[in-house]
């Protein structure tokens, strides 16, 4: 079976290095979201410091997005990692 798999990747013109790219690619942007979703809560904790609604609200609902982009990325990291992986 995995013979036919790395058949077919290679005449679909995947390598068997470029799943391994993805995963890499993929994990730097995770860290790099983290990042910022930590940044954002840090700006969110400030603006309720310093009770700024206007602030608040956007840090928030921008600390909301990022979190749903984090959530996205693992989730491609859990499907694309095994894949890359028994290639």
């Amino acid at each position: 079976m995995g013979a036919v798999r790395r058949r077919a990747s290679e005449a679909a013109g995947r390598r068997p290095d470029s799943g391994l790219l993805l995963v890499h690619d993929l994990r730097d942007v995770y860290l790099s979201a983290q990042e910022t979703y930590v940044t954002w809560l840090i700006v969110h904790q400030g603006a309720q410091a310093a009770r700024d609604r206007e602030l608040l609200q956007v840090s928030g609902e921008c600390q909301l997005e990022t979190e749903l982009q984090v959530k996205w990325l693992l989730m491609q990291i859990k499907v694309q990692s095994p894949q890359a992986l028994m290639v």
